[in-house]
């Protein structure tokens, strides 16, 4: 009777445990997928599924409110007009739709980028008792601009900038987009990132309050 006692506590104390355990609502590897694609390739649909994932550790609300067609055509005038501003005025102004359409050709080979995890490893956390820190190791591979011509740079070499007139930007402007519309060399780079696990109501997520930053600055 008292071994009868015995097995069924073990067994009630087993099923506690069992309930009570803290299950992960994604593994790391799929918390990565989405801020990989959501950052990097700038997916709505990633980007609404990691606020959904994520909504139960902030209150019900969205964790990242981030309009990436705004933000993508800010960013590119932004670096089309620093780039025009070392040009005489006349020509900057003649140019900016060249200008744009190249930093648009670059930052979408960026966005187009894909990665390959490596390993996965998850350590305590030592700043969080009972809290884990998965490690994930990974390739991001892109597409290189091919090397624009010869004949088309020699021509801009050692030459004040602001003595290019119009057409010549133009030409100059739209040969670089091409290096990087017709781009055919791939590029790989290893990169490591952490995800910090996150409690709540007995279900774990991963995430880093930066995470979406370093991404894209280690890129």
């Amino acid at each position: 009777m008292t071994k009868i006692k015995l097995i069924w506590t073990l067994l009630c104390v087993l099923t506690i445990q069992i309930f009570s355990a803290q299950a992960e609502v994604k593994k790391p590897t799929d918390a990565f997928e989405l801020y990989f694609k959501a950052f990097v390739n700038k997916n709505d649909t990633a980007l609404k599924a990691l606020n959904d994932y994520m909504r139960p550790t902030v209150e019900g609300k969205d964790m990242y409110a981030i309009n990436f067609t705004e933000g993508n055509s800010e960013m590119i005038a932004s670096m089309s007009d620093n780039f025009l501003s070392i040009f005489s005025p006349a020509a900057a102004k003649a140019n900016k739709k060249e200008a744009e359409d190249y930093f648009a050709a670059m930052t979408k080979n960026f966005n187009e980028a894909t990665y390959k995890i490596n390993s996965v490893k998850l350590i305590d956390n030592e700043y969080v008792k009972g809290e884990k820190i998965a490690e994930i190791s990974y390739r991001v591979t892109f597409k290189m601009p091919n090397e624009a011509s010869d004949e088309t740079l020699s021509a801009y070499k050692n030459k004040n900038p602001k003595t290019l007139k119009a057409d010549e930007l133009k030409k100059l402007l739209i040969s670089l987009k091409n290096t990087y519309t017709n781009s055919t060399k791939e590029e790989s780079i290893d990169q490591q990132i952490s995800l910090y696990q996150l409690k709540e109501k007995g279900k774990i997520y991963y995430n880093s309050g930066s995470i979406h930053e370093e991404i894209v600055t280690n890129l």
